[in-house]
């Protein structure tokens, strides 16, 4: 018998992308999914209530499994199960769910798991806080390569949505290759968001990458002119913004820039210009200031270094318009176009991840090669 087109791998197929891209176990997903095929889910509710069930059962699973190893010092172990632990938080993260506070719960669980996680990995991954305005901090990760130092550095920047726990699998590329990486929670994502009340906001955000470097200036195992910025999604297009302004930046990647302001708004999904989970990352922000601050000004021109990955089938920001930002920069240039159709999501408009993010597990590889040929260079 023939998959319904509303089977729920085809319902959910944007997040089990994006699962997948960022760590997820096939066959944990695989169990999941089979079991919610077979399921009586009738609302989305339900639906909601036996994603949170079935992954926090398999994570309660790998939770057992790490604190026993711990106890036998077992710390290889450890850190490979609370990994597929917070994995399988991060699933449940991902789901817009009917109140606020179960996505927080959802998250939280997803914090504390890759934390625990971090304090076994062979090099090392330290907590940060960064400020963000005269009385708020905001919090982040710094990834160091072995030794000593001083490394060049990337600070990586991602969009509403997602979290510094998730773009560990952006980081260590570049720790692999000697190369520092920072991730944090700007304003309106993670831990910035949900347990310090800061809503996006672009000054706020402009005012901690600035403070970023700043930090990363000062500190002894960082190569203080030898800092820059790669940018995903929401992130790619921040990413640029403020290439384009601080000079301190020496490099600036991005991968599937957002490009709101040039979608047909009609197209644009309504979580991310109305609605309850709108409202509170944006702080109940008008949506033409949204799209304003997302927009690429035609004085913002990239002058460092500039490396661009696009789908040429990107469902939220078309080719077009994401080469407008690769022609005007004014530097070294370099292009990756990815030629594939998306896979699993389909036409799916709700989520913007295909298909470069399809294609992370390779792609993120060869942007961390191209900052590494920036970096010796400088």
């Amino acid at each position: 018998m023939e998959s319904s087109t509303w089977s729920i791998k085809n319902l959910m197929g944007p997040i089990i992308t994006r699962i997948i891209a960022y760590g997820a176990n096939p066959i944990d997903i695989e169990k999941v999914i089979n079991k919610l095929e077979t399921a009586a889910l009738d609302s989305a509710r339900n639906l909601e209530n036996s994603w949170w069930n079935e992954w926090d059962t398999l994570a309660q699973t790998y939770l057992t499994i790490a604190s026993k190893a711990e106890s036998n010092n077992n710390f290889i172990t450890a850190r490979e199960m609370y990994f597929l632990a917070s994995s399988c938080y991060y699933a449940t993260s991902l789901i817009n769910y009917a109140t606020i506070e179960q996505k927080k719960q959802a998250y939280m669980e997803y914090v504390k798991t890759y934390k625990q996680c971090t304090r076994y990995f062979n090099t090392p991954i330290n907590a940060i806080e960064i400020p963000c305005n005269d009385k708020d901090s905001i919090p982040g990760y710094i990834h160091f390569p072995q030794g000593e130092g001083p490394f060049p550095c990337v600070i990586i920047l991602t969009g509403i949505g997602t979290s510094k726990e998730e773009t560990h699998f952006s980081a260590q590329p570049f720790v692999q290759r000697g190369i520092a990486s920072v991730t944090i929670d700007i304003p309106g994502i993670g831990e910035s968001l949900f347990c310090r009340g800061l809503k996006f906001n672009l000054p706020e955000i402009k005012s901690v990458v600035s403070n970023t470097i700043r930090y990363l200036q000062s500190n002894h195992k960082i190569e203080d002119k030898n800092i820059g910025i790669y940018g995903i999604c929401m992130g790619g297009t921040l990413a640029y913004r403020i290439a384009s302004t601080d000079k301190r930046i020496t490099f600036c990647a991005t991968s599937f820039p957002l490009r709101l302001e040039k979608q047909d708004r009609e197209k644009i999904p309504l979580w991310i210009k109305t609605g309850k989970w709108y409202n509170y990352f944006s702080g109940g922000m008008e949506e033409t200031q949204f799209l304003q601050d997302l927009s690429i000004e035609e004085n913002e021109i990239v002058r460092c270094p500039y490396f661009l990955i696009h789908g040429k089938y990107d469902n939220w920001t078309s080719l077009e318009h994401a080469m407008e930002l690769y022609n005007k920069a004014s530097g070294m240039k370099e292009l990756l176009i990815i030629e594939d159709k998306p896979a699993i999501t389909g036409g799916n408009n709700i989520t913007h991840m295909m298909p470069v993010g399809e294609q992370y597990h390779w792609i993120k590889h060869i942007i961390a090669d191209w900052i590494k040929n920036q970096v010796k260079g400088n």
